[in-house]
């Protein structure tokens, strides 16, 4: 499958997944096809608390206000 989809990328230059819904490690296990994902260290606010892999992006205000 990886192989199908890194092709499907170089094809298209762009994927769309629509209705997907993945767990946080299910979204880091789905980014590992593509590389190693590095923690995000210099923005440690919106890591997710399980997947420091992970930023959560959103216009909701989390505990330290961000």
């Amino acid at each position: 499958m990886a192989a199908a989809l890194k092709r499907a990328l170089l094809d298209y230059q762009v994927l769309v997944f629509h209705d997907q819904d993945l767990s946080p490690a299910s979204q880091v296990a789905f980014t590992r096809l593509w590389g190693e994902p590095e923690a995000n260290d210099y923005n440690a606010v919106l890591a997710h608390p399980d997947q420091p892999e992970m930023l959560v992006l959103t216009n909701r205000k989390n505990e330290h206000g961000v």
